[in-house]
């Protein structure tokens, strides 16, 4: 009976495919393996600083200061006259606020932000 896995007019080589216990260290899985290898000189661990702290590593200290600007912002409502001069001006052309949101080249959001006074305005001082 002829031997099946001779090829012939080849020269494959054998490959092992699976793992190879060669070049591999055996680790410890018990702390007293931990420590017989710490004392023999095998083994070394080191303390990382902050390691296991429930904080990111980059946020600021508590009092440090914002650095957005160097000029201050101050926030000031829409004045109310202004809220009622938007909305009867748009009332008199018989516009929606869309209508004039979409003329001015605004969001519809926008003019009714205005018209209900809700909206901040951004003013450097």
């Amino acid at each position: 009976m002829p031997n099946t896995n001779i090829q012939t007019g080849q020269d494959w080589g054998a490959v092992n495919v699976g793992r190879s216990s060669a070049g591999r260290v055996a680790v410890p899985k018990t702390a007293h393996g931990v420590t017989r290898a710490k004392a023999m000189g095998l083994l070394a661990t080191e303390k990382k600083f902050g390691a296991g702290g429930n904080r990111s590593a980059h946020t600021a200290s508590v009092n440090a200061k914002k650095i957005e600007d160097s000029d201050e912002l101050k926030l000031n409502k829409v004045d109310k006259s202004l809220s009622k001069a938007i909305q009867q001006a748009r009332m008199a052309k018989k516009m929606t606020q869309k209508d004039l949101a979409t003329r001015i080249n605004e969001k519809p959001q926008v003019v009714g932000e205005y018209e209900s006074g809700k909206l901040f305005q951004m003013v450097k001082l």
